[in-house]
Formats: C-alpha cells, sequence, structure tokens
C-alpha cells in the first residue's frame, strides 16, 4: 500500500518480563512486562481508547497477509471493532467476528497520519481470545513502522508473546506494556501482528480483539532515588478492570491494581467481598488525579490482596483520604496475616490509630501527616493527606493487602491514589525530590518537620537537575560563631542583627555555587526585636559538634509582644522553585511556628520541643514572586516561645536557554521554556 510518509525518530522499548499462565518467568530486557490473564466467558470487554477501533480518527485503513481458517472476514475486521461477542454467540466462529488465523499470516493497521503527521505514540497493547472451544491460547509478534521509514522494528516477537493453555473453554487477555510508563514506541504509523501456530492441541486460537492503546498522560514522573530501593508501587493511574482493561471508565470495579516495580498484581476478592472502584482523572479523585476509591461499613467492605506478594520495607508513603467506615478502626495496609498494619481510628476527630505491638511502626519509627509528626488528619475526614511511615528497622512484608479481611469490620474506608514502598530510609535530598513529586502531582503541602541529630539530614541538591544554588544565614552575634563554617557542603554566612559588622543590612551574599549575587533585605519586621538568646539544643551523632555549633544562639520569637517576624529575601531568580530549609529549636520552650512563604501556610511543630534537647529542620518548597523576591513570616500564639539559629535557601536555577532568554528580556518566554523541559 502506498503511502506517504516522512523522516522521524522512533523509540523501541524491548520485553522485560513474561509472566506465563503457568507462572513461570522469562527474563527479557528493560522495563517492559508482557501478562497473560485467563478466566471464564465475559471477563474482558473492549475499550473505546483504542486506537485501531472501527470508526476513530486515528485509524487509516489494514490489509492482511495470508488469511483465516475459520473466519468470513479474512481481513481480520473482527480484531477492532471495539467489541467481545458483541457480533454473535461466542460459539459462532463465522458470524462472531473471531479471527483464527493461518500459521504466519499477518494484519498490517495504518495509522491515521493526516490527522496526526508526526505519527503516534504507543503505550500499550493487548490480545483478547477465546471461546467456548479450547482456542485461547495465543502466540503472534508485534512489530511497527515509523513516518518516514519503511523498515518493521520488533516490539516482542512469537517466542516471548507464546502463552499456552489447555483449559477446554473461556478467555485469556494478553498484555503488552513499560511499567515504568514510558511508551513502546513512537512516531508510529502502522503497526502490524503476525499470528502462529501455538504448542497447544488445537493450535489454531480463536482472537476477538486487538488494541492498541497511546500512553497515559504522565505529567509527573517520580523521581529517581539513590538511597533505597523502590520496591512496590500502587499508582491509581495503573489499574484494570473487567479482567484487564487498563485505564478504565470511571466508576468501572476494580480486578487488578499492579505493583509496577515486580508487576505483580494485588487482586479483589470477590465473590465474598465487593471490589473497589475507579475514578479518572476530573472525576472528583484526589486532586481530579486517578484514584481508586474503596467503600466500607462495620460488617464489611471492599479488600484487595495477594498472599505471595513479598518485599522489603523501611519507609512507606500514601496519598489518601479518609471516612468513617462506623468501627473502631479501619486498615489500609497489612500482610496476609494483618500485621504490619498501617491503619485510622474511625471517631469523630479523625485520627490514625497510634499502633499495636504488631504495627508497621509500633515503637520503632516516625508518622508524619502532610510532613508534620501527627496522628490526627488536617481537615479531618475527606480531606486529602500524603501519610509516611518510617520504621527504624526494615521489615519484610509477608504477603500484603490493601484492606484487612481478619476482622471485617476493619476495612478501608476513602480514597488511595498512590502508594510507594522503599527498603530503606530516604536520604534529605531524596525526601526533598519526593516531595515535589507529590506536591506537583497531588497539590497537597509537603514539608520536612524533624529532629535534626545529623547534618546529613540537609538537602544540598534537592533539585533533581543541575542547577542547585544554596546560600545559608545564621543569627550568631559573636565572633565566637561559625562565620566561615560549612553544613553539608553549603556556606553559612555570620550575620549580626545590632548593627556591628557585618552591617545590619540591606546587604549581598554571594552564592557558594556560580557566584550569583543575593541580597537579602534586613532586619525582621515588625516588630525590631534583636534580642539575644543562647540556645540549649543538643545534638548527637558524628556531626554533633558542628550542629552545636550553629545552634549556639538564635533570634528568637515569643512571648507577648514579639509574636511575629518576617525575612525578606529579594534578588532571586524571579516565579522560581526554591527549597527552604530552617534550623531552630530549645528544650525548654514548647510553641509551634506557622510560617507563611509567600503568603503559603506551613506548619512547623517541632521547631520548639519540650520532651527533647535536639535541634530541629524544617523544609519545604515555595516559589518566588514575579520581582524574585521570597516573603518569610514566622508567626507563634502569644506567650509561647520558639527559637530560630539559621536559614538555607536553595534555587532552581533556570537552564542556559532560560537564563538567555532573560538577558534577552523575554522573562515570559524563559519561564515557559524552563517549564516544558524541568516539568
Amino acid at each position: 500500500m502506498a503511502r506517504s510518509r516522512c523522516r522521524g525518530v522512533c523509540a523501541a522499548f524491548f520485553c522485560l518480563v513474561a509472566l506465563l499462565v503457568t507462572a513461570s518467568s522469562i527474563p527479557l530486557s528493560a522495563a517492559t512486562v508482557l501478562q497473560a490473564v485467563e478466566g471464564g466467558y465475559d471477563v474482558f470487554s473492549a475499550s473505546a481508547l483504542d486506537l485501531i477501533n472501527l470508526g476513530t480518527s486515528s485509524l487509516a485503513g489494514q490489509s492482511n497477509v495470508g488469511g483465516s481458517l475459520y473466519s468470513s472476514y479474512a481481513d481480520g475486521t473482527g480484531l477492532n471493532n471495539g467489541t467481545v461477542y458483541a457480533d454473535g454467540d461466542r460459539d459462532d466462529t463465522e458470524y462472531a467476528r473471531t479471527y483464527c488465523p493461518a500459521n504466519g499470516s499477518s494484519i498490517t493497521f495504518d495509522l491515521n497520519l493526516a490527522a496526526q503527521p508526526s505519527g503516534y505514540t504507543i503505550g500499550s497493547i493487548s490480545s483478547i481470545s477465546g471461546g467456548s472451544q479450547n482456542r485461547r491460547s495465543q502466540r503472534f509478534r508485534l512489530e511497527y513502522s515509523t513516518v518516514g521509514s519503511s523498515a518493521f522494528t520488533t516490539i516482542v516477537d512469537e517466542n516471548q508473546l507464546h502463552f499456552v493453555s489447555n483449559a477446554s473453554a473461556g478467555e485469556m487477555r494478553v498484555m503488552v506494556r513499560d511499567d515504568t510508563g514510558v511508551p513502546l514506541a513512537s512516531n508510529v504509523d502502522q503497526v502490524r501482528v503476525t499470528y502462529f501456530d501455538t504448542s497447544a492441541p488445537l493450535p489454531q486460537s480463536m482472537y476477538r480483539e486487538l488494541e492498541v492503546f497511546a500512553p497515559a498522560p504522565n505529567q509527573n514522573p517520580l523521581p529517581a532515588v539513590s538511597s533505597a530501593s523502590l520496591k512496590a508501587r500502587f499508582d491509581a493511574g495503573d489499574v484494570e478492570a473487567n479482567g484487564g482493561i487498563a485505564s478504565p471508565a470511571s466508576g468501572s470495579e476494580i480486578d487488578t491494581w499492579r505493583n509496577t516495580v515486580t508487576a505483580q498484581p494485588l487482586n479483589h476478592n470477590y465473590p465474598t467481598d465487593g471490589k473497589a472502584t475507579y475514578i479518572g482523572p476530573g472525576d472528583g479523585g484526589i486532586n481530579e488525579q486517578s484514584t481508586v476509591r474503596w467503600e466500607a461499613t462495620a460488617s464489611g467492605g471492599d479488600l484487595m490482596f495477594n498472599n505471595s506478594m513479598s518485599f522489603q520495607a523501611q519507609t512507606i508513603i500514601a496519598v489518601a483520604t479518609m471516612k468513617d467506615n462506623g468501627a473502631a478502626l479501619a486498615t489500609m495496609m497489612c500482610n496476609k496475616n494483618a500485621s504490619l498494619n498501617i491503619r485510622q481510628t474511625t471517631t469523630a476527630s479523625a485520627a490514625y490509630f497510634s499502633g499495636n505491638s504488631g504495627d508497621f511502626i509500633y515503637n520503632n519509627g516516625t508518622f508524619t501527616i502532610n510532613g508534620n509528626p501527627r496522628w490526627d488528619i488536617p481537615g479531618g475526614f475527606d480531606a486529602p493527606h500524603v501519610l509516611k511511615a518510617v520504621r527504624n528497622t526494615p521489615v519484610t512484608f509477608d504477603g500484603f493487602r490493601i484492606s484487612d479481611n481478619i476482622r471485617p469490620e476493619r476495612r478501608w474506608n476513602g480514597d488511595i491514589a498512590e502508594i510507594l514502598v522503599f527498603d530503606s530510609k530516604l536520604s534529605a535530598n531524596d525526601t526533598a525530590r519526593v516531595n515535589k513529586y507529590l506536591i506537583d502531582k497531588y497539590a497537597i503541602n509537603q514539608v520536612v518537620d524533624e529532629a535534626l541529630t545529623s547534618t546529613t539530614q540537609i538537602a544540598d541538591q534537592p533539585f533533581t537537575h543541575e542547577g542547585n544554588q544554596s546560600i545559608g544565614v545564621n543569627f550568631h552575634y559573636n565572633t565566637g560563631g561559625i562565620a566561615t563554617g560549612r553544613i553539608h557542603g553549603i556556606a553559612f554566612d555570620n550575620i549580626n542583627l545590632t548593627g556591628s559588622t557585618p552591617p545590619s543590612g540591606p546587604f549581598s551574599l554571594t552564592a557558594n555555587a556560580l557566584q550569583a549575587t543575593l541580597t537579602l533585605n534586613m532586619p525582621w519586621v515588625p516588630p525590631i526585636d534583636n534580642t539575644v538568646r543562647t540556645q540549649t539544643v543538643g545534638a548527637t551523632g558524628s556531626d554533633a559538634a558542628t550542629l552545636n555549633a550553629v545552634g549556639s544562639q538564635m533570634f528568637y520569637i515569643g512571648g507577648n509582644n514579639h509574636t511575629m517576624a518576617e525575612m525578606i529575601f529579594s534578588g532571586l531568580a524571579a516565579e522560581t522553585d526554591v527549597f527552604v530549609q530552617i534550623i531552630g529549636g530549645d528544650s525548654n520552650w514548647n510553641g509551634d511556628l506557622r510560617v507563611l512563604a509567600n503568603g503559603t501556610p506551613m506548619d512547623w511543630t517541632t521547631v520548639a520541643n519540650s520532651s527533647s534537647s535536639t535541634a530541629s529542620l524544617m523544609g519545604f518548597f515555595a516559589t518566588t514572586d514575579p520581582q524574585g523576591r521570597l516573603d518569610l513570616e514566622f508567626s507563634i500564639f502569644a506567650g509561647n516561645y520558639a527559637g530560630i539559629s539559621g536559614i538555607i535557601i536553595t534555587q532552581d536555577v533556570p537552564e542556559p536557554l532560560s537564563a538567555l532568554l532573560v538577558l534577552l528580556g523575554l522573562p515570559a518566554l524563559a519561564r515557559r521554556a524552563r517549564r516544558r523541559m524541568v516539568r
């Protein structure tokens, strides 16, 4: 068939893991997974999102080489009509639009370049087979060509896509996709499938549907981390319903939620229990993102589990909302024996349960919600939040469940958008980067709010790309301070607020990386109060001397007359992300601080912890205003006190293209270019 072509670029990603119906596996390459799922009758359905469905604007036509042994539609029309069994009975091989191909026959689907001249991006491919005969086995080769090239590239060959079942009847769905979200191919103008006889007793298979999907949008890819390994990830954008439909319609019941790290599935407990449902983007999920909704009452509810799933865990992060299930407790996740729980109480003031001896962090770790060490849910029931549970030592989940079937009244009730499980604690940089990912994707403020015992807790590269540029200031009043000291590679400059050398400002600080000048407007206003106080906090570990030097003196907020202070940083890059880290604390004070960063509120609850003599660290992301200013406003309840020893600001420096546009006087284009490259 003659086709108009232009030169393009292709990207193919070959297969990693083949999960056979016999539960054996074949290691392939890169990150693509193959999976075959079997079922009885009518468990699968075809998707309306298929690029090659008849009548869609993306399909230009098709042609075949060879033909069918049994179907009256030798060109394979039944493979792209968007239905399974909809045109006839499953027993009817002649008029049900099935395709029982001859060995080596192929069908080529032409994509519509008039609608998309650069070609199409392919995210995943699936194939449905089976019926009332023993013909559900599948074996085929997948290939594609790109715009401007007549050659075909193999995605998966017939030895990799060889799934055999000797069951007498039923259906099989085979799926090909990349579990990291990377497309299978781009700039595609043709997709070819070539069929082969299987090694089943009846080698000619009965195919019902072929589906070619564009990739799901992924505007916020999970950043790579170096301090831990990701062992499990459940992302609501990667669920399957109705026996294998990826990204189903909102309201669809969920059959499978796959751990994208290992491709192992969590399955529903049908028919004993209900099924969780999928909420698509824009349909009322968490921040209008893909969400899985769990419904439960005091007598039971939805459940998903896999008793054979096993992974090590030390850090667990979940994006969720909670509802009252009418009982005493609700379990978000646990192992197969209902141990290692993360769960909530269901009182009127919603709160996570602090733990029994078998729970994930009982007497053995930390727990935060939206970055703050707390058990109550900010906003109560139905409010979206990020839960983070970190054990002091790792543990292995033997089996994994979302919800709990040991006690039916403890079923989870609420929404879950994503779960991340790491086998170690995250470093300061990795914590910042994962927090930034969650902020960008779900618009839920995340802070670092923790006791400071090591300088390694301070992030010096919080942004994932080049261009991290930091300055640090501390509030030391005497020459015994650490005017030339450094914490974890970040320079601190001695600031004297009493008017002696160095001047009380405004003055300039020189960043330690690219020598960019950042102007810091001083002093704190209102009120102006430069009272010095010696800090009594201590630190432990190999960095204790450095931390104690930083914490030796500080600026305080508190009392009845000094309940608010403000610091304005100017001369930063306009409308640019910055990561702010603040060090403070005092063992004798117990006031929490509210920090406004250009008007956005952040809570700092460990800055003054009367039960600890350890310094405290707060970290959060903010954005400079159009004039390149960052306004930090600190407030505290009257009668309470808190102290601040130093502040570190790291800015996300624009890439060379953006910087050039700024020099040319085109800041709007610079911001647009930068966002296109970074996000």
